[in-house]
Order: C-alpha cells, then sequence, then structure tokens
C-alpha cells in the first residue's frame, strides 16, 4: 500500500509517514490533517476504499476497547513501521491482579501515576545524589514502542535493544538487508507506476474485454485518457461552492414530486397510466403506473438523475481538450474533413 504498512498479526495498518496506527474510521480526518498530509478528497475516498478491502482489520475506537489487543513480549524486536524506540520507565508495583506494568518515557508522569495509582509518595527530599539515590517503585533504561497515538491500547509496550554496531564504524548491511532495500524500491517503484497507471482512463482492445456491456455503452472510449477521481469527483452532489448546481439538484427534486402528483388515475385518466407502464409494444399493461413509491425507492432513483446531471454540467466546464469524448469527437471531425476534400 502506497500510505500504508499492513501489520495482520496486530490487525491494523500503520502510516508510513507518522509512524503510528490509524484505524479505518479515522482515515478521511487522518489524510485531512495539514501539513502532515493535506490530501483531496478524491484522493482521501480512494484510500478509504482500498482499506475496506482488507479483512480483518480492527475498524473503530469501540471495536478496539473490547478487543483482547495482542501486545508483544518484552523480549520482543522493535516493530520496524512504527516509530524507533525510546526510552522509558517501567512501574514495578505488585498489586493483586499482577505487575503493574505501566510504561511512560517522563518521570513526571511516571510520580504521578504512582501516586494516583498506587499512592505512592516518596519520602525523599531535596535532590537525590549518587551515594544516597531515591528508592522508587520504578525501574528505568528500558526501550519501548506504542502502536497508537492515543485512544484505548495507546500505552507503551517494552521491546528489545536495538543492536547496534560499535561507535565509530559504520554498520555494514548484509546481502539479506541489501536484497530487502532493493525489493522495497522495486515495490515503492511499481506502485508508483500502477498508481500512475490507474489515474488514467484507457481505451480497451474489445476483443479482449470480458464484459459486453462496457462494450456496448462505450464508456472506455468516452472516458479514455481523462484521469479518473476527477471524474469520479463530477459525479458528487454539489457543496456550497457550486450554488447553480445545488439549485439545479434541488429543482429536480421538486419536479419528481410534482410528477409523483401528477401521474396519477384524476389527473391524466387511468388509460394514460396503462400506457405510461407498457414494457413492450406488442405486450399489453397488466396494471396502471403507481408513481407512490417508497420515499427511500424514488431517493435512489433521483440520486441516479442527479449524478448525470452534475456529470453533464460540470464537464461542460471543463476546457474543450479535457472533456470526455474529446478525442473521438476530435477524430471524427478530421474524418469529416476528410471526406469533404475528397468530395
Amino acid at each position: 500500500m502506497e500510505y500504508f504498512t499492513h501489520l495482520p498479526k496486530f490487525q491494523v495498518i500503520v502510516c508510513k509517514q507518522c509512524q503510528y496506527a490509524v484505524l479505518p474510521s479515522y482515515i478521511h480526518a487522518h489524510f485531512t490533517a495539514k501539513p502532515q498530509h493535506g490530501l483531496e478528497k478524491e484522493e482521501r475516498q480512494r484510500i478509504i476504499e482500498a482499506v475496506a478491502e482488507i479483512d480483518g482489520l480492527i475498524s473503530s475506537n469501540e471495536a478496539l476497547r473490547q478487543c483482547e489487543f495482542p501486545f508483544p513480549p518484552p523480549t520482543s524486536k522493535p516493530i520496524a513501521a512504527l516509530a524507533k524506540p525510546r526510552d522509558g520507565m517501567q512501574c514495578t508495583i505488585v498489586r493483586e491482579d499482577g505487575a503493574c506494568g505501566y510504561i511512560c518515557c517522563s518521570m513526571r508522569k511516571m510520580q504521578e501515576h504512582s501516586w494516583e495509582e498506587h499512592g505512592w509518595k516518596s519520602k525523599q527530599k531535596g535532590r537525590p545524589t549518587k551515594k544516597k539515590s531515591q528508592n522508587v517503585p520504578w525501574r528505568t533504561g528500558i526501550h519501548c514502542q506504542r502502536i497508537f497515538k492515543q485512544g484505548p491500547k495507546s500505552g507503551y509496550f517494552e521491546v528489545s535493544a536495538e543492536a547496534s554496531p560499535p561507535s565509530g564504524q559504520p554498520g555494514i548491511a548484509s546481502r539479506e538487508d541489501q536484497f530487502k532495500a532493493a525489493k522495497r524500491e522495486l515495490e515503492a517503484a511499481l506502485r508508483k507506476a500502477e498508481e500512475k497507471e490507474r489515474q488514467c482512463i484507457k481505451e480497451v482492445d474489445e476483443a479482449r474485454e470480458p464484459n459486453p456491456w462496457l462494450r456496448r455503452v462505450g464508456w472506455a472510449a468516452h472516458l479514455a485518457g481523462l484521469d479518473r477521481p476527477k471524474i469520479r469527483g463530477w459525479v458528487e452532489m454539489p457543496d456550497n461552492e457550486k450554488p447553480k448546481l445545488q439549485v439545479l439538484c434541488k429543482a429536480f427534486d421538486w419536479m419528481i414530486q410534482d410528477a409523483q402528483y401528477t401521474t396519477v388515475q384524476e389527473v391524466v385518466g387511468q388509460a394514460a397510466l396503462f400506457e405510461v407502464n407498457r414494457k413492450e409494444v406488442n405486450n399489453e399493461p397488466q396494471k396502471p403506473f403507481d408513481s407512490w413509491m417508497d420515499i427511500d425507492t424514488v431517493q435512489r432513483y433521483t440520486h441516479v438523475w442527479k449524478q448525470l446531471l452534475c456529470y453533464v454540467f460540470q464537464a461542460e466546464d471543463e476546457e474543450a481538450e479535457k472533456r470526455p469524448a474529446y478525442k473521438l469527437i476530435g477524430s471524427q471531425q478530421i474524418a469529416i474533413h476528410e471526406v469533404k476534400a475528397i468530395i
């Protein structure tokens, strides 16, 4: 994935830039934040759709709060996808239900925890010295990471110390590490190429197209060469930045409501309603047309028509060379000019 690293063992995805886990329910807000990301709405929606295809993820804070999260044991190596381990301290007080094990990276927070949770208070007056060190209920010098930045299960957990080369001697990567690094670079290049390929709509070979409906409607030829996320935005309902289109969609809703009140027997007659409900020319309809559908059904139908209206009007506002079917229309115009020249 371009923006995330999937950790199947923990059922989470980790943002590659921020280096902590992001729940699927917070992806929209996470990538809206600036200056870390600030992605456009279309790109955020694409990320949400890609993450939705991953099975087994913890989806929300409520699900995270109720689950038994599988934190790694203290002897585990640091998780590479997360931020580098920090130096921390761990509470050593043993309660009736077992060791506390609370970990933090601040002396003040550890003192507050010891007092609020265990009622411990320091008896040492003044600053402790090397000769007379303070007896405290925590140990220092541990290495810790955390998966979540905030919310449930956001506490630190202990990991083993990372092996580092001797001072003054640069580390020499093994062949396996070199291979992994080259593999990561190749995967990144492939993801970038696939992303660029996915953005642009291409006209496919009809002979190899498995779906005959696509050949019939001709959408691939109609949209060839255009940016996919941008076109997807053309069918979204308009916001406050497009008041004219908002008025058009609202007027369409009013028109549908008026049509419902008009297409009744008291206005157009039963014979007309039978004719409206005809599906085939040679077959007589068995019942009259009924315009009073369930409100959800009406909203679904009108939503599709409003999407088509938005698509037509927003495509019309684009420059001529960026409109759908521009290349197709251009080739037809060239052919017409050639025919006129021959004549």
